[in-house]
């Protein structure tokens, strides 16, 4: 029980943790999105 235990606080975590940074998550995707666009646009 007590490895179920340390288990579902390692994942709930990692769940807080991304939850926290989410929009910054998004938003770096987008930047990321935005180049590689920019060069597919460009034939590099």
């Amino acid at each position: 029980m007590q490895d179920f235990m340390a288990i579902m606080h390692c994942f709930s975590s990692k769940l807080y943790f991304l939850r926290a940074y989410k929009k910054k998550i998004a938003e770096e995707q987008n930047i990321h999105e935005t180049n590689s666009s920019q060069y597919e646009s460009m034939g590099v």
